[in-house]
């Protein structure tokens, strides 16, 4: 009896671990399975992350555009582009920018005349470099923006070059005629509206560039042939 029975047995144990092992793979195919969606839906999702930062950096970049902000930046480029190309020239020419006195602060509006309160200011910045460069020569620049001269005054001064010289030409006369500086110690130079250090686009920019500059010349060299000499 036995001999019939074992028979059956070992064919349900076959077939028992049969099932279990098709059961098995089955699992293992889903969790693949799962995994590679996952996989796709995690490569999806960064995907639709960096389209949405586009979209987003594109909406910033209107709406900077809308509220001025990205002009404002664009002008703060241009301004200090043009301060570098300004302290470059100064440096080519030779010498070092010390001071810098807006007009506005100097003279009287559309003019060469120095106020009170210019010749005070002028006034403390003698002080001050003759306590820091006692033995220096200086060079005073003047400066103009863009915008022509109105009917009034070019009856005196036919373009900037001329009153960016004038309003120099009246700094160096206050130093040596009041402050008794040396005259061999000073340059004029009048650069009209060729040197700006600000765009003049703006009003702000225009009135920046209307300026005295007071520049440090640098120490001439000892020795050597000079042009009267015919060296």
């Amino acid at each position: 009896m036995l001999r019939f029975v074992l028979p059956f047995l070992l064919a349900g144990c076959l077939f028992a671990g049969g099932c279990v092992t098709t059961q098995q793979t089955r699992y293992a195919d889903i969790v693949a399975l799962q995994a590679t969606k996952i996989d796709s839906l995690d490569a999806l999702n960064a995907r639709l992350r960096q389209t949405a930062a586009t979209f987003q950096d594109s909406l910033q970049f209107y709406d900077d555009i809308d509220s001025g902000r990205y002009y404002r930046a664009l002008r703060t480029r241009d301004d200090r582009i043009t301060r570098l190309e300004y302290d470059l020239a100064v440096c080519a020419d030779g010498g070092r920018a010390v001071a810098s006195l807006p007009v506005d602060e100097l003279f009287k509006p559309a003019s060469a005349t120095l106020t009170p309160a210019g010749l005070e200011r002028l006034d403390a910045l003698v002080a001050q470099l003759m306590e820091t460069y006692p033995e220096s020569g200086f060079r005073v620049e003047g400066h103009s923006d863009s915008v022509p001269l109105g009917a009034s005054l070019e009856e005196k001064f036919p373009s900037n070059w001329e009153l960016s010289a004038a309003r120099a030409g009246a700094v160096v006369r206050y130093l040596i005629e009041t402050h008794e500086l040396d005259p061999a110690r000073l340059e004029l130079v009048g650069h009209g509206a060729s040197r700006p250090v600000f765009s003049n686009s703006t009003a702000e920019g225009r009135r920046r560039n209307r300026r005295v500059e007071v520049v440090l010349r640098p120490e001439a060299p000892e020795g050597g042939p000079r042009i009267e000499d015919g060296g």
